[in-house]
């Protein structure tokens, strides 16, 4: 995929990157057990769990 974890990005990525990260979860389908992040796809968040 090429695309850091959500878990792993820093408040500036979040910042930067904002346009990509709402492509990222805008319709969540896994949650990290980890940290809590939603994203759309598993490979997205380390410990991912299908909601």
């Amino acid at each position: 995929m090429g695309t850091k974890k959500l878990c792993k990005w820093e408040k500036a990525d979040r910042e930067k990157k904002l346009e990509k990260l709402k492509s990222l979860v805008n319709n969540p389908q896994y949650v990290c057990v980890k940290c809590g992040r939603a994203a759309n796809e598993k490979e997205i968040v380390c410990k991912p769990e299908k909601i």
